[in-house]
């Protein structure tokens, strides 16, 4: 198994391709995490989290499967719809998600996740971002709080009114990861950047939403809950609302909004 995790690390760090071979006795293994030393996952983990070619390694282990044996909960949310503005399943929402980040850390252009229109409307989202891109650790917990920020949203779901409504999904899938990634042995620091980003994930927005009506206080509380990892909540947030619209109207609302980051 951690040959497999291996595989996925060496595709993020030198951009590997897959013989059809290899990928067909990956997929034909039965791959079981209790078989692996949890010190040695963890660090091939955090080596693909960080490397340049993160999301190639990402998307290898979603099509093996393995992806779902090394984060359990996922499975969940591969069957938990979700209402509009959501166009996709909570699982297929959050890959979406560290794609678009990718896009965003990769190409430091919001062109390149939107409209050229949206673009040219607010080029300043394109300096500012430069600004909020971690490096290293910082970069790989917020790479896996993106992809994991709703697994909350499976154990919290509720359907009320004729929509799927998902009562503090933050703070209970911020409990599941930091439980999960203790049994696996990641640093504390580590976990701790993950589930204040999960934790604190709707909080941007929320303020957002409230446009002129925000108060400095609220800023004030939201700055001393996260501190330096402000920057990374804004790229999930960013991250999250673009895998969240289905058209570049839409997103062009969203980022009227997003001005005011």
């Amino acid at each position: 198994p951690i040959r497999a995790i291996r595989a996925a690390r060496f595709i993020g760090q030198f951009d590997f391709e897959v013989e059809p071979a290899t990928m067909r006795q990956l997929t034909a293994v039965d791959f079981r995490t209790d078989m692996v030393s949890p010190d040695r996952l963890s660090r091939e983990l955090v080596l693909l989290f960080q490397s340049k070619h993160y999301l190639k390694g990402l998307e290898f282990l979603a099509a093996t499967g393995i992806l779902a044996e090394l984060f359990p909960y996922l499975r969940e949310c591969m069957t938990q719809d979700q209402s509009a503005p959501h166009i996709l399943n909570v699982y297929d929402h959050q890959l979406q998600a560290a794609r678009y980040l990718e896009q965003i850390v990769g190409e430091r252009d919001l062109s390149e996740v939107s409209s050229e229109q949206v673009a040219r409307t607010h080029p300043e989202l394109n300096s500012e971002l430069q600004k909020l891109i971690p490096s290293g650790h910082p970069l790989a917990s917020l790479r896996m709080a993106v992809l994991l920020h709703d697994v909350g949203k499976p154990s919290t779901a509720n359907f009320v009114d004729g929509k799927w409504r998902f009562f503090d999904h933050p703070g209970v899938g911020a409990n599941i990861l930091r439980a999960h990634l203790i049994r696996c042995r990641f640093s504390n620091e580590f976990v701790e950047s993950i589930t204040l980003l999960v934790q604190n994930h709707m909080r941007l927005g929320q303020l957002i939403e409230l446009g002129d009506h925000v108060s400095e206080r609220a800023i004030f509380r939201l700055h001393r809950d996260v501190g330096k990892s402000i920057g990374s909540l804004a790229l999930l947030y960013l991250s999250d609302t673009f895998a969240t619209v289905d058209s570049n109207e839409s997103t062009e609302a969203f980022l009227m909004k997003q001005t005011r980051l």
